[in-house]
């Protein structure tokens, strides 16, 4: 919900890894793209909460995307007072996200491994281990400190999530 959508991590992930490919060894640059990230999004219940959410962006929210010759990528974060907003009740909390994350492929499996260092929010949906074990409803929760990841793109499901630092669930604090 508040972070990249799963297909779009998992294709960019991929886009990713053929460039590697498609590119002779050695010769490859990290390549960076700015994506401003500053335009108000709406999310319907069910997409990280059970109820729906808009989150208004400040302006010069930015993402950069760095994609290294390794096949990894790596995103840094630059969202600064972020309004999420409970669409029902009008709750708001105010976040910063402010991370550096890194992601590659698992060439044992083919999961999109990841660390996510610095203020991010990491969304969970039913079936995806979460920071209290499986899921078993749509949340999202503010985390200052690192997380360690994985997803699956075959089951579109995250199959691993460590962390450290603190948690604060944007779903609770909004409802």
């Amino acid at each position: 919900m508040f972070r990249r959508n799963r297909m779009a991590r998992g294709t960019l992930s991929a886009l990713a890894l053929a460039m590697v490919v498609a590119t002779p060894a050695g010769a490859a640059q990290p390549t960076r793209t700015v994506i401003d990230t500053s335009a108000d999004q709406h999310y319907a219940a069910g997409e990280g909460c059970p109820f729906s959410v808009t989150v208004d962006q400040a302006p010069g929210s930015r993402v950069t995307v760095t994609n290294n010759s390794d096949g990894s990528t790596v995103y840094e974060h630059h969202e600064m007072k972020r309004a999420i907003t409970n669409d029902t009740n009008g709750k708001v909390l105010i976040d910063d996200q402010i991370y550096h994350d890194l992601e590659w492929i698992d060439p044992s499996n083919g999961w999109i491994r990841g660390i996510t260092s610095g203020q991010s929010i990491q969304q969970f949906y039913p079936g995806d281990v979460g920071p209290y074990g499986i899921q078993q409803s749509p949340d999202a929760y503010v985390i200052h400190g690192t997380t360690w990841w994985a997803w699956d793109p075959a089951t579109q499901h995250q199959t691993e999530f460590t962390w450290t630092g603190t948690l604060i669930d944007i779903c609770a604090a909004i409802s």
